[in-house]
């Protein structure tokens, strides 16, 4: 590498995002390698090693860190837009995972700040904004293709309360949930009737 250990030390412990690509830095205590840019603690100058890319680093013996995804950024992919649609899609499976905006902050490795402005920039909304989009909509699909009681359907995908699931449901879908209930079963009937 043509790089100095002085140089690339600097920009790693100045987080600096412009020398992302220019080299890898590794921590020998926890085997972990990241991007200069990386706002993780910073290791002990002793114990950070440099490489030229994540490759050596994996030759090495570490494993690329999850706050900075240097993989992905390597392979030309939008770390925070993959972050994002990974907490989406988990949620999607298991909508009782994040019971609130903290929790995806958390799952997430990132400082709220950071999460915030991830979830405005590809998603303009809050992260609590979306999980609350998230919820009514697994609660819209359970309407039209399952019988459960509506307030049980609400406290399966996390709502604590109905008077709160009710409110946003009302003002995200325009309706309330029985009535969207009643709507959704009409419109399979009359679909159902057209069919030849």
């Amino acid at each position: 590498m043509h790089l100095s250990r002085e140089y690339m030390l600097e920009r790693m412990l100045a987080a600096d995002s412009t020398a992302d690509g220019q080299f890898i830095s590794a921590v020998l205590t926890t085997g972990i390698y990241c991007l200069p840019s990386c706002r993780a603690r910073k290791p002990h100058s002793k114990n950070a090693v440099f490489f030229p890319n994540p490759e050596a680093a994996r030759v090495a013996g570490f494993r690329a860190c999850k706050r900075c995804r240097p993989d992905n950024y390597y392979l030309g992919l939008d770390a925070g837009k993959l972050l994002v649609n990974q907490l989406i899609k988990h949620f999607q499976t298991d909508p009782r995972a994040y019971p609130d905006a903290n929790s995806l902050v958390i799952a997430s490795g990132m400082s709220s700040s950071t999460l915030y402005e991830l979830f405005r920039k590809h998603l303009q909304a809050t992260p609590g904004e979306v999980l609350i989009r998230e919820r009514i909509l697994v609660v819209r699909r359970a309407l039209l293709h399952n019988a459960s009681p509506i307030g049980q359907l609400a406290f399966e995908v996390g709502f604590e309360n109905l008077s709160t699931f009710n409110a946003n449901f009302r003002r995200l879908v325009g309706m309330s949930p029985s009535q969207y209930r009643r709507s959704g079963k009409s419109l399979e009937v009359t679909l159902s009737e057209a069919r030849p």
